[in-house]
């Protein structure tokens, strides 16, 4: 099996899918065992569980790449090939609580 080369520990950021929703989530680890994530500041998202929601590896290991570096290769590249990311999280300048597409900045 091949192993990631992404952290889990609470703070950091995966990229997911949530189980039964369509899209891309970047999501920020809120417990690290049991595992839990939010995607939003409040409801139903700020509280998700294992069950809930799928890792995206490869996705999570190269933003969390990205992030470290204060780089934005993966996004631009995402971005370039019409993949869009979404997150409601004020870490990642959300201030209304509400799902926006995380775009690279320039």
């Amino acid at each position: 099996m091949c192993k990631h080369e992404y952290s889990t520990d609470v703070g950091d950021y995966l990229v997911i899918m949530i189980v039964g929703r369509i899209g891309i989530y970047i999501a920020e680890i809120t417990r690290s065992k049991p595992m839990e994530m939010k995607v939003l500041e409040t409801g139903v998202f700020s509280c998700l569980k294992q069950g809930d929601f799928i890792i995206l590896e490869n996705y999570s290991e190269l933003y969390q790449k990205d992030y470290r570096g204060n780089t934005n290769v993966f996004l631009k590249a995402e971005t370039a090939v019409g993949r869009k990311f979404v997150s409601g999280l004020k870490s990642l300048g959300v201030s209304d609580d509400r799902f926006h597409y995380i775009l690279p900045s320039d």
